[in-house]
């Protein structure tokens, strides 16, 4: 499954790409982080 096509901006479609995948990884890092803090908290 292929989101982004190769047009004039492809490079700009390149940085999008880039940036989603580190938002993602960044956001999935911190609700980790955030269950194991919650656990050891409060069980």
């Amino acid at each position: 499954q292929k989101r982004y096509s190769n047009t004039d901006d492809g490079n700009k479609n390149w940085f999008y790409f880039i940036a989603e995948r580190l938002y993602n990884t960044a956001h999935g890092f911190w609700l980790f982080t955030l269950n194991n803090l919650i656990y050891k908290y409060l069980f």
